[in-house]
């Protein structure tokens, strides 16, 4: 029957080659799931002062003061998370995290978290609490972000 992110429109012809797809087309494509936990984490995201959004082809990209500091992708209806902290200083029991430093592409974010369960996404956030935590930024509560999904 296929994952909790599963699109029933993904067994399509017209869905069958996923990494040409933008990260918005993925997204627009994705199911109901898979977009509420995206929405969840980015909101939980830009709570935070001075951290902005930035689209880009493949992925959705967070940074603050410039820097990347999370990036957003979605991959065979699976949303990856990668953070910019070190994997070293996770415990792996606690947040099943990947060491992905070895890929050029993901060394300023080496740290990949997966989210295939609607209950990961309080996981993905507390990994946002603590990546905020180590650049020290403050959580801001936006009023509007709080209440744009709902």
């Amino acid at each position: 029957q296929g994952g909790l992110f599963n699109n029933p429109s993904a067994n399509n012809a017209s869905n069958t080659n996923n990494s040409a797809k933008s990260f918005v087309e993925k997204l627009e494509e994705s199911g109901d799931e898979l977009k509420k936990a995206f929405y969840l984490i980015q909101d939980h995201a830009l709570g935070y002062s001075n951290v902005e959004e930035a689209l880009t082809k493949k992925t959705d990209n967070f940074k603050y003061n410039t820097q990347n500091i999370l990036k957003a992708n979605i991959n065979k209806n699976v949303l990856e998370m990668y953070y910019a902290l070190d994997p070293k200083e996770l415990d792996p029991q606690v947040y099943n995290h990947k060491d992905v430093s070895h890929i050029k592409a993901h060394a300023s974010e080496p740290t990949l978290y997966r989210i295939t369960k609607a209950d990961e996404v309080s996981v993905a956030n507390k990994l946002v609490d603590e990546l905020m935590k180590k650049f020290g930024i403050i959580q801001t509560v936006n009023m509007f972000l709080q209440m744009k999904r709902k």
